[in-house]
């Protein structure tokens, strides 16, 4: 019994001190990296979604956020890479104005009115929000891609 209770505590240990691995990690990614321009000039703070096309090998999206210089390097659930599959691209920037303070806003909820809808901007034009209007797509193989080069137009 008492070898049971031994191994049983060590065992116990072990798992809380190492954990049971990491859940997060995925198999299998390749490196998928590049830059992004809108009317010839780098673009940073870009949101770049990769979507798994319908039929692809890859059942999972990747994201990346440009740098200052336009360069970005996709990940897939906060680890570097994506799995190889052919994905729909989208990319969107914008600035959101609200048109009332959060004061204002509390007040106006107070009084059971409506909050005015906030002014969107989009630095990166609307149609590359979405897959069907964006006109990117590309296929990453099993050796990844590190030189996509994505040029925007407003």
């Amino acid at each position: 019994m008492r070898i049971f209770t031994l191994l049983f505590v060590s065992v116990f240990c072990l798992v809380i001190f190492n954990g049971c691995g990491d859940s997060t990690s995925i198999s299998g990614l390749v490196p998928a990296n590049g830059k992004v321009t809108l009317d010839g000039a780098p673009v940073g703070d870009v949101n770049i979604v990769f979507m798994p096309m319908p039929g692809s090998a890859s059942n999972r999206y990747a994201t990346a956020v440009s740098k200052s210089d336009g360069t970005f390097q996709m990940q897939t659930n906060n680890s570097a890479g994506v799995l190889p599959g052919k994905y729909s691209i989208t990319f969107s920037k914008k600035t959101v104005t609200p048109k009332v303070t959060p004061e204002e806003e509390v007040r106006l909820l107070e009084q059971d009115k409506p909050i005015p809808d906030p002014d969107i901007t989009f630095i990166v034009p609307e149609k590359y929000e979405k897959a069907v209007s964006s006109g990117f797509s590309a296929e990453v193989d099993i050796k990844g891609k590190k030189d996509f080069l994505f040029e925007l137009v407003k």
